[in-house]
């Protein structure tokens, strides 16, 4: 109780700070510039204090298995820079898997083993000023200790993002979760900061979550009382449910009546829901811009937008670390993002996933006020790098280095055979509404032990009315079968042992208001 007292004085004056120093644009350039031309150092630095001069960290452990000192790494940056010193890192087996990172199995090397948490990497530099917990679309939701300084990083990148789109006028709505959730909160952070708050924020989950969630709500409710006290208060937490936008397309609706279009803040599959409302009721919501995350967005649910009349930005963010990658202004794809280098280095390491390779992305934390501590972390995601140029600000202010197709790599392994996530997609998104009608948020694969044994559950949404399921299965194992000999194998077997079950159900979102194609429930 004590640490929770600590904690909200902390949260208390770090709040009335943050608020009463708005950040101009040059501001927000100025800091983007600073932390872009310190990067070695910072790097070097955060090693120094986080890493080799805790003994109990796992990354000091890996270093000191691969007989690397912190003078070894310095000449490495000197030599290679910071992308190759981590490359040379990694060849030596400094990395952390996804798995290890959140603590659900140890550390394995030859010779070495390293039992962990998720909190082994909480970063020893933070001020922990407020907690807050990630979407929970992986199992379980994890506790992070944020401080003001990140929002403050991530608040310049997103305004730089928002300029290069030529949209800084356009009045916001958050279509985002209240705390622990921690986009929402972050979000509406960052535009009271530069002097733009949000005119709406709308919540997928209750604002008052009851007792086992006390601490939030206490959190959430004070920075939006305490808010009222400065010069651009943030907006007061409107529940709105993923499965009822109607609420959100109003709002954008009202803003283009007014003369000028909205923006949305909100996951990729919540935006989907926003557009079809609008489409539905003839909803005139043209113009708007959509500031999209956490989920890929695919051509057919672009479609959508692009029938709305809808703008879309996407960019690539983990809870674990805020924003990676700010949406490209001229992108070549619509997932096309350039890395937010000020903050994190990623480099690609191909993979082999059995049925297919893929250029995997690990992740190293490159600023103070990193929730998490990351060195080589395999992310978890696979994406393509590419090498052109688009001449929007994001590049003017160096940030040269392209992602596309950012996708996880998450499978389905029932019956020892695997799918990639990524297959699903095109299933999801555009053969099965096609076939059966609806839109890519009413069908979703779900992995999970059903009478002792697993099996992939192909949810679909009540509302599409009668189906024949036997069609839906054979539609899917179709198009499973069709990548290639190795697929088609795995789809036939997946056929012989009636692998797939159709449930008429209400696809799953999860607490952060994403709906994933692919859920794998853990045994």
């Amino acid at each position: 109780m004590l640490d929770d007292a600590r904690m909200f004085l902390r949260f208390a004056g770090g709040l009335h700070r943050f608020l009463s120093t708005p950040m101009s644009w040059d501001d927000c350039r100025r800091l983007l510039d600073e932390q872009r031309r310190d990067r070695e150092k910072i790097f070097l630095r955060v090693l120094e204090q986080a890493v080799y001069r805790r003994a109990e960290s796992p990354y000091r452990k890996l270093l000191a298995w691969a007989g690397v000192e912190l003078g070894d790494v310095r000449k490495m940056v000197d030599e290679d820079g910071i992308e190759g010193a981590l490359s040379r890192l990694l060849d030596a087996g400094v990395y952390v898997h996804f798995e290890e990172f959140k603590g659900k199995r140890p550390i394995r090397r030859s010779g070495l083993e390293i039992a962990v948490t998720a909190e082994d990497f909480d970063n020893p530099l933070l001020a922990r000023e407020f907690e807050l917990a990630t979407g929970g679309s992986g199992g379980k939701r994890r506790r992070l200790n944020i401080d003001f300084d990140q929002v403050l990083i991530d608040t310049a990148g997103q305004q730089a993002m928002i300029r290069a789109h030529g949209v800084e006028e356009f009045p916001e709505t958050i279509w985002r979760p209240v705390p622990p959730g921690g986009s929402g909160i972050r979000n509406a952070l960052m535009r009271s900061k530069v002097g733009r708050p949000a005119r709406h924020w709308f919540t997928p989950n209750s604002p008052d979550w009851g007792a086992e969630a006390w601490k939030s709500v206490v959190f959430q409710k004070y920075a939006v009382f305490a808010s009222r006290f400065s010069r651009h208060p943030l907006p007061r937490p409107v529940h709105a449910p993923v499965s009822e936008p109607g609420p959100v397309a109003e709002a954008l609706a009202r803003f283009k009546a007014a003369g000028t279009p909205g923006r949305l803040d909100a996951p990729v599959s919540s935006g989907v829901r926003a557009a079809s409302h609008a489409l539905d009721r003839g909803l005139d919501i043209s113009g708007s811009w959509f500031r999209l995350g956490g989920e890929p967005l695919t051509a057919a649910k672009a479609e959508i937008f692009a029938r709305a009349g809808v703008r879309t930005c996407v960019g690539w963010t983990l809870s674990e670390s805020g924003r990676i990658g700010l949406g490209c202004a001229q992108p070549e794809t619509p997932d096309e993002v350039h890395l937010f280098d000020a903050k994190m280095a990623v480099l690609p390491r191909t993979v082999d996933l059995g049925s297919e390779t893929v250029e995997a992305l690990y992740l190293s934390t490159l600023f103070f006020a990193a929730p998490k501590l990351m060195l080589n972390l395999e992310s978890g995601d696979y994406g393509t790098f590419v090498e052109r140029r688009c001449g929007c600000l994001l590049e003017e202010l160096g940030m040269t280095t392209r992602l596309q197709t950012i996708r996880s790599y998450e499978k389905l392994t029932a019956g020892g055979m695997q799918f990639l996530g990524s297959d699903l997609l095109a299933l999801v998104d555009g053969r099965l509404p096609e076939r059966f009608g609806g839109g890519p948020t009413d069908y979703q694969f779900i992995e999970e032990e059903a009478e002792g044994r697993t099996v992939v559950r192909l949810r679909i949404h009540p509302d599409r009315g009668p189906i024949d399921e036997g069609a839906a299965v054979e539609l899917a194992l179709d198009s499973l079968g069709g990548g290639s000999r190795g697929h088609s194998m795995m789809a036939e077997h997946w056929k012989s042992s009636e692998m797939i079950r159709v449930q008429r159900a209400v696809p799953e979102t999860t607490n952060a208001g994403k709906t994933p194609p692919l859920i794998v429930r853990k045994k």
